[in-house]
């Protein structure tokens, strides 16, 4: 039986609280870790991990200008976004019948798409109206998700993103798409048969771990042709654990074999100092999320034991060694965001004053949110700490995990997909 997880990913249904640019980002974090990420993983991004989406894009690329002649951007954009919609219909109709529930467990989508196919499996539509399943297609689709790598990777023009580099037809030579007729007959909205065969031809050809070895071999070559990612990739190999902040600790203790080594080494150190105060950070922000009313005095506040002891974390030595690295590191780390440098670099002035910590870490909150153009969670006044948008507020269980893990994944997850995938 086919498993529909292994070949199957809605790129538009991914969790943004993961995302390195999402908007639920209350202390300016976010961006800062996906800087660090593209230092060591250049090109890839936390949605980034189903790899053959590049084949798959560079093929659908090569078919819109080859078979359909077309050159106007916008009816490109059209056509790759009824590619993809044509790509996640034949795949799940090639799958139908599976019906062993475990097999789909992880993916993204899954009931829209189950329930969606119940309804019209017998009619096929590129209408978009009738793909409910691909949340968000018209804007974030899987083009849109992947032109970032692609560009990396030299597959596409960095001055023109719908035309593929040598590299890029190089990657799909031999590869067709099959039912070269069929599949135009789609594009150009003519009747067709929803019954016919060639769904299913279809959808063998495009699952997203159906690769062929010529395919798999330069999809290797590219992603290994940046000296700093293949290190990575290599670290990633070979330190990986089930916990992702795990493999970032192991790998900064890790002795390098090399000048690139020792650069992905000494990331990844910083990577984890960072966290460490990142993660204590956050755990006293969503704590004073989490208080009964929506207001607490903060001197009360900062008597329960956990408030103390993050807070001795964050303004002791772990703090002092944080900045002393960071000072000597900057080269190595390029143009960042300088928001959490800042914050801790406060948090270590106010050390010995855990009330003004506490109002610190608000008010950088709310600058934070300004800066965004968006309203202010918490805030203080008068001593007390005031609640503004309980909607954020995260459940105990998950407040007391902040602690024990790391905020970010740093697309390590991502990495050990593609080694998985491409056998690295």
């Amino acid at each position: 039986s086919v498993n529909l997880n292994e070949i199957l990913f809605w790129t538009e249904r991914d969790d943004l609280e993961n995302d390195e640019t999402s908007s639920s980002d209350p202390l300016g974090t976010e961006t800062f870790a996906g800087q660090l990420a593209e230092l060591i993983l250049p090109g890839l991004t936390t949605i980034t991990w189903r790899i053959r989406y590049l084949t798959l894009i560079c093929l659908w690329l090569k078919f819109i200008r080859e078979e359909l002649q077309e050159d106007n951007t916008d009816e490109i954009l059209e056509h790759i976004k009824n590619l993809e919609k044509l790509t996640a219909y034949c795949i799940v109709k090639q799958c139908s019948e599976n019906e062993d529930d475990n097999q789909t467990d992880n993916l993204i989508g899954k009931r829209y798409a189950k329930a969606y196919f119940k309804k019209y499996m017998d009619k096929f539509f590129i209408d978009k109206k009738h793909f409910p399943f691909l949340v968000n297609h018209g804007s974030a689709g899987a083009f849109t998700t992947y032109k970032v790598l692609m560009k990396a990777l030299g597959y596409i023009e960095e001055e023109d993103e719908f035309t593929l580099t040598p590299d890029g037809m190089d990657l799909v030579e031999g590869l067709q798409i099959p039912h070269t007729s069929f599949v135009k007959s789609i594009l150009r909205k003519e009747k067709i048969n929803s019954g016919s065969t060639k769904f299913v031809t279809l959808g063998e050809f495009f699952g997203l771990s159906n690769f062929n070895v010529s395919e798999k071999i330069r999809l290797r070559h590219g992603l290994l042709a940046n000296d700093m990612r293949k290190t990575a990739f290599v670290l990633v190999k070979k330190y990986v654990q089930d916990q992702e902040f795990d493999t970032l600790s192991k790998i900064s203790k890790a002795k390098p074999a090399n000048e690139y080594e020792n650069n992905v080494i000494l990331l990844c150190d910083y990577i984890t100092r960072f966290e460490r105060l990142n993660r204590e950070v956050h755990y006293i922000f969503y704590s004073l999320m989490n208080i009964d009313a929506n207001q607490i005095d903060i001197r009360d506040f900062l008597r329960k034991t956990n408030i103390q002891d993050s807070l001795n974390t964050m303004t002791g030595k772990t703090l002092d060694d944080y900045i002393e690295f960071h000072a000597s590191n900057e080269q190595l780390l390029g143009k960042y965001d300088k928001r959490p440098d800042e914050l801790f670099i406060q948090l270590k002035e106010y050390r010995n004053n855990d009330e003004q910590c506490i109002k610190t870490i608000i008010e950088h909150h709310v600058e934070n949110q300004k800066q965004k153009t968006k309203a202010p969670w918490i805030d203080h006044k008068n001593g007390k700490c005031i609640v503004i948008l309980t909607q954020y507020r995260k459940n105990p269980e998950e407040v007391e995990r902040i602690r024990e893990m790391a905020v970010h994944s740093y697309r390590t997850i991502n990495a050990w997909k593609m080694i998985h995938d491409l056998a690295i």
